[in-house]
């Protein structure tokens, strides 16, 4: 086997894995691309469901785990994560080769991934550029991202106008939609039995599933956050819950602390899980009735199994949504009603609108689109010197 290029892939959630897995799989397959997988994050940590396992189910030639150092301190510990994630990243890219390095998204993981590949002059395919989150850091690591990358491959149409905007060339910048979504006509998925054996749990007529993740750029605390939401959970009646653990994002021990008190009440039908992995959190989305907290999966994902989601404060804020997302503030009493008011009859049996996702993209072209502009860049040479494109504003 003749392996002309060495593309690496970067891996620090079981969210961004989970999206790229598709990709990663036909990479591996292609007989002149050689796969480097860096996992590091939580995927190497057991509280948080030890999804290393995941990946290393794929059986990928070359998986490069980077556990990394989180203290017991309950201080902000991102700048240390992100130092070390810039100094692993950069010795795996040393000791790699590598030609291309695939990156996903806008976590501050991501950020310093890109830059150790910018000090490393290697060139970045960057996956899901060109979004807006007004409630979270992550806005600024986005659009560094950005600047940092030579090929982009946003979800939208609006993104991709946006990242012309910034001064990205148009010949390197593709709209691919969601690659999850690409991935759930293609993926098996499992019956209501399947998951209630898996998870030792038993669905009621009403489901929700929920993920709430820390918003980071609140003025409130995030303790205050979590126990207001969680609190309007608690008090659902006759409803199944599916509760999944947040990101490693500053203040997340307060929201693993909120759901625990979660986990102790007697008298609701409760799951709490670390981690679904892709699949089962996909056919989870079969049968829920609604999707709670402020995960992208209830903006991107949840539209495309025609199930309603809330999207608690601000995190996603300026993310493009079909009709069927609801934003509500951090609340209690606002948050109950909105819940129960969806889970109604009449409103689960409302079918005014169609949920039409503008995350779908028109074939099945995300894959291959990747993996084609990625070969044609590699085979020509290349200066890492960006060029900024001026436009006319208007």
């Amino acid at each position: 086997m003749n392996n002309n290029f060495r593309i690496g892939v970067f891996t620090s959630t079981r969210a961004d894995f989970g999206i790229m897995s598709e990709l990663l799989v036909q990479i591996e397959k292609n007989s002149d691309l050689q796969l480097h997988v860096f996992a590091t994050g939580t995927h190497l940590l057991d509280e948080f469901g030890a999804t290393i396992d995941e990946i290393e189910s794929f059986s990928f030639t070359n998986v490069h785990a980077f556990p990394l150092g989180y203290g017991e301190s309950k201080q902000n510990q991102t700048p240390a994560i992100a130092a070390q994630v810039l100094t692993g990243v950069s010795e795996f890219l040393i000791e790699t080769k590598i030609q291309m390095f695939i990156i996903l998204g806008d976590r501050y993981e991501t950020l310093s991934a890109a830059f150790a590949a910018q000090l490393n002059k290697v060139a970045i395919a960057h996956i899901h550029g060109g979004e807006i989150t007004q409630g979270a850091m992550d806005d600024a690591f986005r659009h560094s991202i950005s600047k940092m990358a030579t090929l982009h491959y946003p979800a939208t149409e609006r993104y991709r106008k946006r990242l012309l905007q910034m001064g990205e060339r148009e010949d390197r910048v593709f709209n691919i939609g969601s690659l999850s979504l690409a991935q759930i006509k293609n993926m098996a998925l499992m019956s209501k039995q399947d998951i209630e054996s898996s998870l030792q749990w038993t669905f009621k007529k009403r489901n929700i599933l929920v993920t709430l993740h820390p918003e980071t750029l609140s003025s409130q605390p995030q303790s205050l956050l979590s126990n207001v939401f969680f609190e309007a959970i608690s008090a659902l009646n006759d409803v199944g819950i599916i509760i999944t653990y947040p990101n490693t994002d500053e203040g997340y021990e307060d929201i693993l602390a909120a759901i625990e008190l979660v986990e102790e009440k007697k008298d609701i039908n409760v799951c709490v899980i670390p981690s679904l992995g892709l699949k089962r959190y996909f056919s989870c989305l079969q049968y829920v009735d609604l999707v709670v907290g402020n995960s992208s999966s209830g903006v991107i994902e949840a539209a495309s199994f025609g199930v309603r989601a809330i999207d608690v404060g601000n995190r996603q804020l300026g993310r493009e949504r079909a009709k069927s997302v609801f934003n509500v503030g951090f609340d209690r009493d606002k948050i109950s009603h909105l819940i129960n008011r969806l889970l109604s009859d009449s409103e689960l049996n409302h079918a005014a609108y169609e949920i039409k996702n503008p995350y779908e993209c028109p074939g099945e072209v995300g894959v291959s689109t990747i993996i084609s502009t990625i070969r044609d860049y590699l085979s020509k040479p290349h200066s890492m010197h960006k060029t900024f494109v001026d436009r006319e504003l208007k």
